[in-house]
């Protein structure tokens, strides 16, 4: 039975929740001691009765966008795949393992009972689980290439709100996860107050995450919102207007005109 194991996350802590434990070291490839209670004696443990067997496990990368959900096989074999064992005498023990190209892993003669289990930079403990169900789940479409080079995209905004003074104009494209929050502070020219227009250009590879959207036949759109600041401490609480449009640069990336026209309006909250 395949099992999904007990995730290890590693957080800093923020702000005054500051604990004055003193942190365990990390097992090493060479297979560093536990760290030890109290100063005193390493952590030992009593054998376990399990035979040594392999550690397994399976992935399947899930994307979710507009045409679905699309299913993409990963090649593991450059993947970092490791065991750590915990010996009866408290020391982690380490096995080296290895990822194949149709998204398998495994770690051969891992002895029974506790042990921690790296695939890429996730680590999972376990005591009994050898079989490990590793699929990751993420917004967006597989193949997803950045801009590397300044692309110029051009913009034509009509039927604006009133542009004031601390307004914004976000920028996102659902189906690579492409957005830039600022899209004003890269517009030449630059928006005056109470402009009800936004017409210029910016260069799409100084976004945020500038994430190429494909041309046409793929369906993929992009959106620009109007997002209003109506409180003194900076949050934006308002989106007084929308657009979207499908993609109509050419080479496979953001270039070209963008036909933006508005399409929908709304007073929504926060």
């Amino acid at each position: 039975m395949r099992t999904h194991g007990l995730v290890l996350i590693l957080a800093a802590a923020g702000c005054n929740n500051v604990t004055s434990q003193e942190p365990a070291s990390p097992p090493t490839e060479g297979g560093a001691p536990s760290t030890k209670k109290d100063g005193g004696a390493p952590d030992v443990r009593a054998p376990s009765n399990e035979p040594p067997s392999t550690i397994t496990g399976a992935q399947v990368a899930h994307y979710i966008n507009e045409q679905g959900e699309q299913e993409v096989i990963p090649n593991l074999t450059a993947l970092k795949v490791a065991a750590w064992s915990i010996t009866p005498e408290g020391e982690y023990k380490f096995f080296p393992g290895s990822g194949t190209a149709d998204g398998h892993i495994s770690v051969p003669d891992v002895p029974g009972g506790p042990f921690v289990l790296r695939v890429g930079s996730t680590y999972l403990a376990d005591s009994k689980g050898r079989e490990f169900d590793l699929d990751t789940f993420g917004n967006g479409r597989p193949g997803r290439l950045r801009a590397t080079r300044p692309m110029t995209l051009s913009l034509d905004l009509t039927g604006l709100d009133p542009w004031q003074i601390g307004d914004r104009l976000v920028f996102y494209a659902p189906s690579v996860l492409a957005n830039e929050v600022n899209v004003q502070n890269r517009l030449v020219p630059t928006l005056a107050a109470g402009a009800v227009a936004a017409t210029g250009v910016v260069d799409y590879s100084t976004f945020g995450d500038p994430y190429l959207i494909d041309g046409p036949g793929r369906g993929e759109e992009a959106w620009l919102t109007h997002q209003s600041n109506q409180t003194s401490c900076g949050l934006y609480l308002s989106t007084s207007s929308a657009v979207r449009a499908s993609q109509s640069s050419r080479n496979s990336g953001v270039g070209g005109v963008l036909p933006f026209s508005e399409a929908s309006r709304s007073a929504a909250g926060p």
